[in-house]
């Protein structure tokens, strides 16, 4: 969100097909958070991954004092 926030407001959206031979030569956008998830590569798949893994990680909830 902190990206699409910040988009000039006439900016023109595409709707593209990407295939699986695609991927390969795709970077994610330099972020913050995709960085991390990447491990500084920018790497799609490696990300995917990541996020695969994170989401089946059940981490307990901090609690209140």
């Amino acid at each position: 969100m902190p990206l699409i926030n910040r988009l000039p407001v006439d900016t023109t959206w595409s709707e593209v097909r990407i295939e699986k031979e695609d991927l390969p030569s795709l970077r994610l956008i330099n972020e913050i958070s995709w960085i991390d998830l990447s491990f500084s590569t920018g790497d799609i798949p490696i990300a995917a991954r990541n996020v695969e893994i994170h989401s089946r990680v059940k981490l307990p909830l901090p609690r209140g004092s």
